[in-house]
């Protein structure tokens, strides 16, 4: 049987199984959780590349001030990017853009997350 990958709309754990409907687990708000299907492993730009754009990303942020989008921004942002054709999760299942590599999540802070980012734009202008 072949697997799918899962992810937990609350906690964001992704794990692989025969039926997404059939997981279940104790999430960080202690309830019963059905994980719904994710985005397919991409091809991420290399490794050096990836590292480049983060330092550029994180001294403009650190330049400004560290400033940081409200959590309904951040939202906002990352329903925009699970809607892209560019947007799908690393090896680890960690959700990223292809086209930079960053990490996309709904975690408030800019160290993990491009998102939090306020000084961030995204790579094919779709914010």
């Amino acid at each position: 049987m072949t697997k799918k990958v899962c992810k937990c709309e609350e906690c964001g754990l992704v794990v692989e199984a025969v039926d997404c409907d059939r997981v279940h687990h104790r999430c960080k708000t202690d309830t019963r959780v059905v994980p719904s299907p994710v985005a397919p492993v991409v091809e991420l730009p290399s490794l050096v590349a990836r590292i480049g754009h983060y330092g550029l990303s994180v001294g403009a942020w650190i330049a400004k001030g560290r400033p940081v989008r409200s959590d309904e921004e951040i939202e906002k942002l990352l329903d925009i990017c699970e809607e892209c054709e560019h947007h799908g999760r690393d090896k680890r299942g960690t959700p990223v853009c292809a086209k930079c590599g960053c990490c996309t999540n709904n975690r408030h802070s800019g160290w993990v997350n491009k998102l939090a980012m306020a000084t961030e734009k995204c790579p094919v202008g779709k914010w």
